[in-house]
């Protein structure tokens, strides 16, 4: 695959892994949005978990997710 880095996007490029680590914090991080229902909370950690474990996945993969699952 064109453009790759040691079989990786370049960080630039890693949207995805940025955007699950973003949900993470808003739920678990120093600062987690109150207004989420926990069962939204625990939605949106288990779905941030998955992207993580992901093989480097691509931002439409982690929004195609999140419309999947509704969070």
């Amino acid at each position: 695959m064109p453009g790759l880095i040691d079989g990786r996007r370049p960080p630039v490029e890693r949207t995805g892994w940025h955007t699950a680590c973003l949900l993470l914090a808003r739920v678990d991080g120093l600062s987690p949005a109150g207004y989420l229902r926990p069962a939204t909370a625990a939605a949106v950690r288990a779905l941030a978990i998955d992207l993580l474990r992901a093989d480097d996945p691509a931002i439409e993969e982690v929004w195609a997710k999140i419309m999947e699952s509704r969070c």
